[in-house]
């Protein structure tokens, strides 16, 4: 395998795309392309229709596996007002839609055995062209009902059994799934009467927010979306989280807010609990109360990558820092998903923590983030087990493989180039820069101008988007999305092109628009800074200049790249233009945020000509911290990680030693330089399995990923036994040892991306193997 053109000290933005692709991805042969078919307009809900139905046919609908189907059995047929389904129209060639958006405002009333449901039609996203009721005996489950009922917005079910119902609807097309509504709990055969039956304690509240002025507060919150509804809410304040020992009563009202005057000066730590006849939810979230002196900008976001491992009784946590000048951290634990039963602890400001003499149990953790202004969301949830059979709880020895998905190509998926990143909903979503529809525009690729999708953690593969490039110019269309997707605080993803240099938003249901243009195509994912703008890098040109209606064609200006701050609206500031000097060149990794809350990166030119690594502020002050001169490493390709010491830790695809194959590095944030490994590559040039030959890799092209026990997993792109590339663990003082090699087929070949969820999972994607050897998404457990 040839060393992908890594020495190359400049390319051009169009003809490094090009060897990227060539080289890392291959060519991947023409497939003819297909129209898909969908509703061509918005359909109308058909509100006044009134649908009813027997209880027995939704069921047995649900037991016959009818999940989003758009056609009903004619026995379960609709009975009274109506005597016609209302199914949606025909279906003809068209443009596109989006999935729809969630069905809103669903209620329920009951009288006797019969139950009338209705909400309102989805407002956002392409058009549905069916609603399913999804119905269950627990929160969030469907274990009793999943049945199509056209495109009606109410529905009448009769001879309902006794008992309690979780009942929601979501919305359904061609192009994917809605998601759910708010979700109503039907009791039956319990409180009689002619309106909702609810005897349950409401949920927990959301949304609570705090302000002051002077001694004059506020404070104000959400009603719990699901559940019956509160008749009151009691309020707690304490001198630390968790605490209620400054106030603790009922406010006597179901208003979503309170206000008191002549509160003396201090930090207080709220709380809100929702009370009905049923009894009284969990608390909400604390979020700090500052009143008089002092100045606050804001709760901290939330904290990434939260994983854990157990060795015995002893668990040791790591995460990524929140934005937002966290003042500690604090773990949420329970015994059931989202619980805290199990307690609330302080774990101080670091970014690590290990604690011994942990009870056995299956516990729930998440992290949240605080400061005197309040308390941040939660990050990713993870499941731990200490003690029992599993030898402590521990992982099992070795890691586990398995591959998600393998790529097909055009026209109906995605090939090569490809990325994921963990959504907040458990879903992976991710980018392929090529695949999709054959498109004349990228014929230079052999097929579509890339998508993206969304992978169910079950393995369901979903196209979500895909990028339709011009044969005019592709300065004025955006194609060929490299980068990773980044969901930020208001929810939605965000990525960039390298073609049609651009920042794009994608809803998580899929609808896409963009929201500013570059001067210089990007092959980097975004990061969300403290101040809530997103920051990246273009691999080349300068400002650009790009009008915002794409009313004329986009100009790179001078330049060999930039650093770019672009808000949630689209207001773009470019913060720094690479001159190809002594500050670098062609910045192809994204940015990271260190210890110091400045964003760090790399070149793959400038300094010595073999690249870089920089730290540059929100304001733009710049400095270089290192030089790579070939003999610690040249050209390095992916972001930084940043370690729970507070180092930075990266590798290059090339230099390091004779076979000129990479190292894996550390460097302080101000420029103290450690190689940690010196790749070797193939001993001999023969690709074929060699048992018992220890062959090292090659070409580390993927960023690292920081493991609880402090040490860093990653990937090569080539080398190992099969000459597929490897995973591979090292520890801040250079210890390593390979885990497992690529033998391509089915489980893929070089991998290029790595990142880890939420259940501790290690997540990557592949170039070569899979289905037809345009690449693979795989998974690796017990790391």
């Amino acid at each position: 395998m040839a060393k992908c053109g890594f020495g190359v000290p400049a390319l051009s933005l169009k003809s490094a795309r090009r060897a990227i692709l060539t080289c890392l991805a291959g060519a991947s042969g023409i497939v003819a392309t297909a129209v898909i078919s969908v509703p061509s307009a918005r359909v109308a809900a058909q509100g006044g229709d009134s649908l009813v139905r027997p209880w027995s046919c939704l069921v047995s609908s649900a037991a016959s596996g009818s999940i989003f189907s758009t056609t009903i059995n004619p026995a379960c047929g609709a009975i009274g007002k109506t005597g016609r389904l209302p199914l949606g129209g025909r279906v003809a060639a068209a443009d596109v839609v989006a999935p729809p958006g969630p069905p809103s405002s669903l209620g329920a009333t009951v009288s006797g055995q019969t139950v009338v449901l209705a909400w309102n039609v989805s407002s956002a996203g392409g058009a549905p062209t069916a609603y399913v009721l999804q119905v269950g005996s627990s929160p969030g489950s469907s274990n009793v009902v999943v049945s199509s009922v056209g495109l009606t917005t109410s529905l009448t079910a009769d001879g309902v059994p006794p008992g309690t119902y979780y009942a929601r609807v979501v919305a359904t097309n061609a192009s994917g799934t809605s998601a759910p509504s708010n979700e109503v709990i039907v009791a039956v055969g319990s409180g009689g009467g002619g309106g909702t039956s609810c005897n349950l304690a409401p949920a927990v509240p959301t949304g609570l927010t705090t302000s002051s002025s002077g001694s004059n507060i506020t404070i104000s919150w959400q009603r719990p979306p699901v559940g019956c509804p509160p008749t009151s809410y009691i309020l707690q304040a304490g001198s630390a989280p968790g605490l209620s020992n400054l106030a603790n009563f009922n406010t006597g009202s179901d208003s979503t807010a309170f206000s008191a005057g002549g509160v003396g000066a201090g930090t207080y730590y709220i709380r809100v609990i929702a009370v009905n006849a049923g009894g009284a939810s969990g608390p909400s979230q604390d979020v700090a109360l500052v009143v008089g002196g002092g100045s606050c900008s804001g709760a901290p976001g939330a904290p990434t990558s939260f994983l854990a491992s157990v060795s015995g009784s002893t668990v040791t946590f790591a995460w990524q820092a929140a934005p937002g000048s966290p003042s500690t951290y604090v773990l949420l634990a329970g015994t059931s998903a989202g619980a805290t039963n199990a307690g609330q602890f302080d774990l101080g400001n670091g970014l690590s923590y290990t604690a011994a003499g942990v009870p056995s149990g299956t516990y729930y953790v998440r992290l949240q983030a605080r400061n005197t202004c309040g308390a941040g969301p939660v990050s990713n949830e993870v499941v731990i087990t200490v003690g029992g059979s599993g030898g402590g709880g521990g992982a099992p020895a070795g890691p586990g493989f398995a591959t998600l998905h393998g790529f097909a190509g055009s026209p109906n998926d995605g090939s090569n180039w490809s990325t994921v990143t963990q959504g907040s909903d458990g879903n992976l979503y991710g980018t392929a820069a090529t695949g999709g529809p054959f498109n004349p525009a990228c014929a230079t690729n052999l097929t579509g101008c890339g998508m993206l999708y969304r992978l169910s953690p079950s393995g369901a593969f979903t196209v979500l988007y895909n990028f339709e490039g011009t044969t005019a110019d592709h300065r004025q269309t955006p194609i060929y999305p490299y980068g990773a997707l980044l969901q930020a605080s208001d929810g939605n993803f965000y990525g960039t092109t390298s073609e049609g240099a651009s920042v794009y938003r994608m809803t998580p249901g899929g609808s896409v628009t963009t929201i500013t243009f570059l001067g210089g195509g990007s092959y980097a994912d975004l990061i969300q800074g403290q101040d809530g703008n997103l920051y990246g890098t273009t691999a080349l040109g300068g400002e650009g200049t790009c009008p915002a209606d794409r009313s004329a064609l986009c100009h790179p200006t001078p330049g060999e790249g930039t650093v770019f701050r672009v808000s949630l609206s689209g207001g773009l500031t470019t913060l720094k233009v690479f001159s190809g000097g002594a500050d670098g060149a062609r910045p192809y990794g994204g940015l990271v945020i260190g210890p110091d809350g400045a964003f760090y990166g790399t070149t793959r030119g400038g300094g010595a000509g073999q690249g870089t690594v920089f730290r540059i502020t929100s304001s733009g002050a710049f400095s270089t911290i290192h030089t790579f001169d070939g003999s610690d490493g040249s050209f390095p390709y992916s972001r930084l990680t940043v370690g729970g010491d507070g180092n930075l830790y990266g590798a290059t695809t090339n230099g390091g030693g004779g076979a000129n194959a990479g190292v894996v590095f550390k460097v302080s944030p101000g420029g103290v330089f450690t190689v940690l490994h010196v790749f070797t590559g193939f001993s001999v040039p023969d690709p074929s399995p060699r048992p018992g030959v220890p062959l090292d890799g090659a070409y580390p092209a993927a960023p690292l990923v920081a493991a609880a026990d402090g040490t860093f997993i990653g990937v090569s792109a080539s080398g190992g036994a099969y000459a597929g590339g490897t995973v591979f663990k090292i520890s801040p003082a250079g210890g390593y040892a390979q885990l497992f090699t690529f033998a391509g087929n089915a489980e893929g070949s070089s991998p290029i991306w790595l990142m880890r969820g939420g259940d501790g999972g290690i997540y990557g994607n592949c170039q070569y193997g899979g289905a037809r050897n345009m690449g693979a998404i795989f998974k690796i457990t017990g790391l």
